[in-house]
């Protein structure tokens, strides 16, 4: 059945060394999928079927998050063919969606002197957010990993955060 085949998938993901992340994000595609056609065999699925999926997320999902929707099924559909259950690949016609990322501003030294001293350093407050912002140019770690800091070890002069590929 069609959890036979994601389980199948998610192996495959994991033999291929994806990140922990990426595989429960494209199996928990694929399943929704087959879900959404669970009246259809998989082998009766063609491109219009694809595309009239991906339109239901059209203003409900931003671009990017479709986009990667696109890379999930794109990757299934090339496991199913690989595999035998299908004969052609109903996603290999359909262009992925294009998506634009906003560039990261760049700070004149005197926009980050005046941000460091809007700190109130005589605040724990303060000194909190000063660090932070220090650690945030200082290492460019995105706002999550910042969040998942532990506490530095002093000794070694390290920090370790939790980031989008791992640790």
């Amino acid at each position: 059945g069609n959890t036979g085949i994601v389980h199948g998938f998610e192996l495959e993901l994991q033999i291929n060394g994806l990140s922990p992340s990426t595989i429960k994000h494209y199996t928990s595609d694929a399943a929704k999928f087959l879900q959404y056609y669970s009246y259809m065999d998989v082998r009766e699925i063609d491109a219009s079927h694809i595309k009239e999926y991906l339109t239901q997320f059209q203003y409900r999902l931003s671009a990017k998050t479709i986009y990667e929707i696109q890379l999930g099924l794109r990757r299934f559909f090339r496991y199913l063919k690989q595999e035998g259950e299908i004969t052609e690949n109903p996603c290999e016609d359909i262009r992925l969606i294009k998506y634009k990322t906003a560039p990261q501003p760049i700070y004149s030294q005197d926009e980050i002197k005046a941000l460091l001293a809007s700190c109130q350093m005589d605040s724990q407050t303060g000194i909190r957010d000063y660090a932070m912002i220090c650690v945030l140019f200082d290492t460019g770690v995105r706002t999550g990993e910042l969040l998942s800091m532990a506490v530095p070890d002093w000794n070694s002069k390290l920090i370790k955060v939790d980031g989008k590929t791992g640790v």
